[in-house]
């Protein structure tokens, strides 16, 4: 079955001064639902049983402990799927460290979306939080799929592509949340948050020859 709807967040750095705070991975999460209009429903029921303000966003580094988990326990109960890939940018070739940041992560994103199970993407419209110059980055993650074959006119995977700010989108948001829950077990072998929506997701490590899922 095929998903209408994609949005996408990334977390991590693509810069590699690890000695003055760069970080050591980086990762790309998708949110992939057909009823996008539930999702963003959830969110809002959500900011009202924690006393939000209507605008305020949800982001994992900045989300309380305590609500982290309200907001995670809920999203499982949802009707999506999550597909993520981190990558750890110590193991990559030293040509890795010759990409700008908007061509390393137009890459990944790309790497990303060609694990995407067979039959998950056609025609989806995908939505990705912003990343430096909207313009230059949609051009580069496009070049990405369109060499992989999935973007372009032999390509019925997606319908469109846009960026947004993440305040604008609440799935976007969704993404974020499964992306730290992820990033904090990675980084901090704390894996209270990515069991909450294990069962929702596919996570792989890059590498060049390996396509297995992690689980």
């Amino acid at each position: 079955m095929s998903f209408s709807f994609a949005a996408g967040d990334e977390v991590g750095q693509t810069g590699w001064k690890f000695e003055r705070g760069s970080t050591r991975f980086f990762a790309v999460t998708l949110i992939l639902t057909s009823e996008p209009h539930m999702i963003r429903e959830g969110v809002e029921s959500l900011r009202r049983d924690l006393r939000l303000p209507v605008a305020a966003e949800f982001k994992f580094h900045s989300t309380p402990r305590a609500s982290r988990l309200t907001f995670l326990e809920r999203a499982a109960t949802w009707p999506l799927m999550a597909r993520a890939l981190y990558v750890d940018k110590q193991l990559l070739p030293v040509s890795f460290r010759k990409l700008k940041s908007w061509e390393f992560y137009g890459f990944f994103v790309a790497e990303l979306m060609d694990r995407v199970p067979l039959g998950e993407l056609g025609n989806t419209s995908l939505v990705l939080d912003e990343f430096g110059s909207p313009k230059l980055t949609l051009h580069v993650v496009r070049e990405e799929l369109r060499r992989r074959g999935l973007w372009g006119s032999q390509s019925r995977l997606l319908k469109r592509m846009v960026f947004r700010r993440s305040q604008s989108e609440a799935v976007i948001q969704v993404a974020d949340m499964f992306g730290g829950a992820l990033y904090r077990w990675l980084t901090e072998n704390d894996e209270v948050y990515y069991q909450l929506i294990k069962s929702k997701s596919l996570v792989w490590a890059y590498h060049p020859l390996r396509i297995n899922p992690l689980t």
